[in-house]
């Protein structure tokens, strides 16, 4: 008797492990992927909010990144600017104008990275950002024309979603990129509902699905053994029906309650029900 119950424990055990794996691995199946971009010399979450109020850039502002960055723009750096005052041409988009807003509030994701790179410096930098713009308030020429103010200039750059390109590199510097110039257009997708007969299959992963059949053999065989060894009817019948009795009892166990011949494969059970 004693030796049946460890026989017992011992498939209690195991069976155990088997359901903490699988439940791993529905969580894991379930699980959110989280991408973070972090740099090892920076971690900066770059951000414009457009509800911050600051002055125009067309008024020659001086302390656009201040309202990006915070207080920690007016610090003090004990480094030696080669360019105290740095002039910036921000160009005049009408469209995506996320990127770069010539307006009242001065807003634009290329604006703050620019802010954002200038911080990270061993130095102070004051930049003036400029609006390359005309009289009438439009824009004052293409991107290549923006460029071609600034070549040869010490302390002139230019912000903005500026595509690196051959001809342009020839007279001024580029940065490293920092966005890909692809086009993207969010439209409403569809959903074609192709249902065959392995539908049933894609909730859960090839390997959980695997777990829940050796899960099963493995009831399956423990229940078999343990009847098996009390001589029940049931297992005198060929070798192929006994197998598929073992494979379809840990199956039928989620539809429907068939009791067992010998009462101690329902050890665990009782046991549980008499604490």
């Amino acid at each position: 008797m004693e030796r049946n119950k460890c026989i017992i424990l011992f498939v209690f055990f195991v069976t155990l492990l088997c359901v903490n794996y699988t439940v791993d691995l529905v969580a894991a199946s379930k699980a959110l992927t989280e991408v973070h971009y972090t740099k090892p010399m920076m971690r900066v979450n770059v951000h414009d909010k457009s509800s911050h109020t600051r002055r125009s850039t067309q008024e020659q502002q001086a302390d656009v990144c201040a309202g990006i960055i915070g207080p920690e723009w007016n610090m003090a750096k004990p480094g030696k600017s080669p360019c105290p005052t740095l002039v910036v041409w921000v160009p005049k988009r009408t469209s995506f104008t996320e990127f770069v807003k010539v307006n009242q509030h001065s807003e634009g994701f290329s604006i703050a990275i620019f802010c954002h790179a200038l911080q990270l410096l061993p130095f102070n930098v004051r930049p003036i950002f400029k609006p390359f713009i005309n009289d009438k308030g439009l824009s004052n020429g293409s991107y290549d024309q923006l460029l071609r103010r600034i070549e040869g200039q010490t302390c002139e750059a230019a912000a903005g979603d500026i595509t690196m390109r051959g001809n342009r590199a020839q007279f001024v510097s580029f940065t490293i990129p920092y966005l890909n110039a692809d086009v993207y257009m969010l439209v409403r997708g569809t959903h074609d509902l192709h249902q065959t007969l392995w539908t049933f299959f894609k909730p859960f992963t090839t390997r959980l699905w695997i777990t829940l059949v050796f899960a099963c053999f493995l009831t399956g065989f423990s229940l078999a053994f343990l009847e098996f060894r009390e001589h029940n009817p049931e297992f005198a019948s060929p070798f192929y029906r006994q197998l598929v009795m073992v494979i379809w009892f840990p199956i039928s166990t989620f539809f429907l309650h068939e009791g067992t011949y010998w009462l101690i494969a329902r050890y665990i059970e009782f046991n549980l029900a008499n604490k």
